[in-house]
């Protein structure tokens, strides 16, 4: 099983300890095939909590570690596991970030990338009294590949 340390601000609001002394019939006495049956069918459903997360954002993280759950059996090797945890923390920051898919997070590094480079661009030329005339081509070619800068 993959451990993963969260951010501080966010904790987990069910563990495996509360799963096994819980009751659901709440008469105390339960035998211990149904504990471990019902341990074993919620591993998985784990929920992060935060005061200063919006609960659709919440229902999103939790929504998408369940389907990472389901569709992935349990991890052996320490790369799976890195790959999970990565995973994880991107379906985060997409939420986190009010995006609809990767895709959009890949857009957004890209742009930040494109700014970046169009302010050493400038950088540049200024510093040769604007005589540098492939590089003001080379900002106004970026900034016209990406329409929401």
């Amino acid at each position: 099983m993959a451990i993963v340390s969260l951010p501080e601000k966010f904790s987990c609001a069910i563990t495996l300890e509360d799963l096994k002394n819980s009751d659901a019939r709440g008469t105390g006495t339960r035998d211990k095939e149904a504990q471990v049956r019902e341990i074993n069918q919620t591993k998985w459903t784990r929920k992060i909590t935060s005061e200063s997360v919006d609960p659709l954002i919440l229902g999103a993280v939790n929504q998408a570690a369940r389907e990472h759950a389901i569709r992935n059996p349990p991890m052996t090797d320490i790369a799976s596991q890195l790959q999970a945890a990565q995973q994880y923390y991107k379906d985060i920051d997409v939420a986190m970030r009010k995006l609809l898919a990767d895709n959009e997070l890949r857009t957004v590094t890209q742009i930040q990338g494109v700014k970046e480079q169009a302010m050493l661009n400038l950088a540049v030329c200024k510093d040769h009294a604007n005589e540098l005339h492939t590089t003001w081509y080379d900002i106004k070619k970026a900034c016209d590949s990406v329409t929401n800068i």
